[in-house]
């Protein structure tokens, strides 16, 4: 879900604002998964994104190692930090 929109020139959270524009009231929108290096660069957007009341406050954001050592290993792209932050920015602006 994170990588929505890289090769077309558009975002994911443009995407997404215009979905909640045309969610049946009573209806509510649930984001998937997306990995920390995706979610980053638009972190300030999706958690607005994630606050309306039409969206629930919910993003599943895997764990797979908390060794940066590990995560390297795996060829990921992010480092322990990056999850931390993202989780971190995301408590504190959604009503979990």
């Amino acid at each position: 879900m994170g990588t929505y929109g890289r090769d077309i020139g558009t975002t994911l959270p443009k995407l997404l604002w215009q979905l909640v524009e045309v969610i049946p009231k009573g209806c509510r929108l649930r984001l998937g998964m997306t990995n920390p290096p995706y979610i980053l660069e638009h972190l300030e957007e999706m958690a607005k994104i994630m606050s309306h009341p039409r969206v629930y406050g919910f993003l599943h954001v895997p764990v797979q190692s908390g060794s940066d050592q590990v995560l390297a290993d795996m060829k990921r792209e992010y480092c322990r930090s990056d999850f931390e932050h993202v989780v971190n920015f995301l408590q504190a602006r959604l009503v979990i």
